[in-house]
Parts: structure tokens; sequence; C-alpha cells
């Protein structure tokens, strides 16, 4: 499991690290400060081609269509979440895979 975020490498690390959240990923991927990959399409991209993962095995967890839009681009699964700053309906109209509403619900979608 990695983070994925547009936000600066630099920043997202602090910000894992400051809620104590390391333990739970295996990677932290996000922009450059010089703005290289602060495209989310093109950060997927480069972490699918950098870890050699499988497409089909892949799955983006996000909260607003642009998470979702980025992870059809790349041919990889998505799950839209319920508790972000994304509605229902716009995770649903930019043609999320799946949609949990809950945190409940994402984990028990992870262990079925």
């Amino acid at each position: 499991m990695f983070v994925a975020t547009s936000k600066p490498t630099v920043f997202a690390e602090n910000i894992v690290n400051h809620f104590h959240l390391g333990t739970f990923f295996n990677g932290i991927y996000g922009s450059e400060l010089d703005g290289t990959r602060s495209d989310n399409g093109e950060l997927i991209s480069y972490i699918i081609n950098e870890l050699g993962m499988d497409r089909t095995s892949a799955v983006m967890v996000g909260d607003r269509k642009y998470d979702i839009i980025e992870a059809v681009k790349n041919g990889i699964a998505s799950i839209g979440v319920g508790y972000g700053y994304g509605s229902e309906n716009e995770l649903q109209d930019a043609g999320t895979t799946y949609y949990c509403k809950s945190m409940k619900e994402l984990m028990a979608w992870f262990l079925r």
C-alpha cells in the first residue's frame, strides 16, 4: 500500500510521520519540489512503472473525481470513498469501479 499525492513528497512524508501512519504504507510518492510528477496521472504511471506493478491487481483509493479519473486513465481499478471531500455522485460520475461510504466498508472490501 502506497501514498500517492500531488503534494511534494517531502511534505507528504512529514504529514504521514506526524500522524504516525508510516507503518501502514510501503512507500510515499508525491511530486518533486520542481513540479515533476505534480500531475496525479503522471505520478500513478510512474509508481506503476517504477515498482513493476500489475495494473490488474492495482487499485486507487480516492475521495475526489480527480483520483478516479487518473485511475481510469492508467487502466487501474478505483475505490471512491465517502469520508473525504467528494460526494458519492461526483465519484460515481467520474467512473469509480467501487464505492465505499466509510472506512469500515473500505476495510471490509480489502478483507473480502
